[in-house]
């Protein structure tokens, strides 16, 4: 048997119908049982208070009970009996003698309530003692008719026999507006999420803020879409981009290993093409690499092998190794300023950043130029500056730097063997260690990189 599946907006209109439904029923219960108790307790009152009153009205002789001229329940609305004790003795009566003996036949009626029904209705009944000399001489018994009480709780009970249902109905039709309209940003979602496809990623909702649920919702909704845009735009370029720079160092190595084999050539020319050929190689290696690393880290699949360093140690090691490429350039490379500090971090991608860093001032700093290092402490962070005094960066460019594949000068970057990943790949680093890269530049005068990491107090 297929299984019936119901809007949500027909389940919330149930659901809120059927409390309604239950609240109004269980309201409606109370509601008439605790106006009928009052209403019998105010009978009760007015039946003891009367009785009381005729008791104490009634002419007693010799402790015996005198009929009087006028009977105590005449021209009232009460009923009324009148017994001599303890023979039991009816006096005088208007109360049915059905009614009558079925009330005084029970045992230990005196101080009795009782509601006893006949074919004209039904009467509320009350028996008081009549003393005299601290002895019972007589019973009083009045009654009053309940046909106006009942008649009243019958009009009540045919008003919420009315009520209700109008009320359900009611609620209905505004449970189901009310749903409609809470819930229609949420078709729109369904809506717009169906046409989305990856190719096109720009559709929005666009729906006023409206502060609740359903509005934050539709916001983060949009929000997730500019954030997959935006992701699937840097993929693409990343795409692109990295089609692009392989394809150069590819169309290289063809060329020359054509050319090559076209016709006899000399050992030197030969020597030359594989030379082009293990360059072109070597660079595509790289690229190749930092394409790898780079989509391991976007995949979280890059693992940190944590370590207490020594950080002034490993910087002043690494300038050791890099001073005499600097010196062949005819630049000066030193430190400048080397406070102890430590920090904990992957040795590995440490000397990476630090290496790309250094190797990139070496590589944009005319001749005759100075490179300086300076690690200093600074509270909970540690400050390590790499200043050259290069050509520098120009302005524009600098709040681009550190994207994939952006190059200041491309022809400059291919020179020198770059592919526009390498401060990506510094920036990527930094920040997974929980620090931060920032870089200052001015146009051939230098540029600055500044590395934050956190701080470590001891080495253990």
């Amino acid at each position: 048997m297929k299984k019936l599946y119901f809007p949500l907006k027909i389940k919330l209109t149930l659901w809120y119908v059927l409390l309604l439904a239950f609240v109004l029923f269980l309201f409606s219960i109370m509601t008439y049982l605790i106006l009928e108790k009052m209403l019998i307790s105010n009978e009760d009152a007015t039946l003891k208070t009367q009785a009381q009153q005729v008791s104490s009205l009634l002419d007693i002789e010799n402790g015996k009970i005198k009929s009087a001229d006028e009977l105590f329940y005449a021209n009232t609305e009460f009923y009324g009996a009148l017994y001599s004790y303890p023979d039991l003795r009816l006096i005088e009566s208007n109360i049915p003698k059905a009614l009558l003996d079925q009330y005084t036949y029970s045992p230990n009626f005196i101080g009795k309530y009782e509601t006893l029904r006949y074919s004209k209705g039904s009467i509320r009944l009350y028996s008081e003692p009549i003393y005299y000399d601290n002895k019972i001489i007589g019973i009083i018994v009045i009654g009053q008719s309940l046909n106006l009480m009942n008649l009243t709780m019958k009009n009540l009970f045919g008003i919420f026999i009315f009520l209700i249902p109008l009320f359900i109905l009611i609620a209905s039709l505004g449970g189901i507006i009310i749903a409609n309209k809470a819930l229609h940003p949420i078709s729109h979602i369904i809506k717009v999420a169906r046409e989305i496809s990856v190719g096109d990623l720009s559709k929005r909702l666009n729906l006023p803020y409206t502060g609740d649920e359903i509005g934050n919702l539709a916001q983060t909704f949009d929000l997730m879409l500019e954030r997959l845009e935006n992701s699937f735009e840097r993929q693409k370029q990343f795409t692109n981009d990295a089609s692009h720079e392989l394809r150069t160092p590819i169309a290289v190595i063809q060329t020359q290993a054509e050319s090559a084999l076209n016709g006899k050539r000399t050992i030197e020319e030969y020597r030359k093409a594989l030379e082009i050929i293990l360059e072109e190689s070597k660079h595509m290696s790289k690229l190749i690499h930092n394409l790898l690393f780079l989509a391991r880290s976007d995949a979280n699949a890059e693992r940190l092998l944590m370590e207490n360093l020594n950080l002034s140690d490993l910087i002043e090691g690494m300038v050791s190794e890099l001073e005499p490429i600097a010196e062949s350039h005819g630049l000066t490379l030193k430190v400048v300023k080397n406070d102890p500090s430590y920090v904990r971090g992957d040795q590995t991608r440490i000397i990476q950043l630090f290496y790309n860093l250094i190797d990139n001032a070496i590589k944009y700093t005319p001749q005759g130029g100075r490179i300086e290092i300076s690690i200093e402490n600074y509270g909970k962070f540690i400050k390590t500056s790499i200043k050259d005094t290069g050509i520098g960066i120009p302005k524009e460019h600098l709040p681009h730097i550190f994207e994939r594949f952006y190059r200041v000068d491309k022809a400059r970057d291919k020179k020198s063997g770059g592919s526009g990943l390498g401060l990506s790949i510094c920036k990527w680093i930094v920040n997974a260690h929980g620090g931060k890269i920032e870089v200052e530049s001015q146009e051939g005068k230098g540029t600055t990189f500044t590395v934050w990491l956190p701080a470590l107090r001891k080495m253990s």
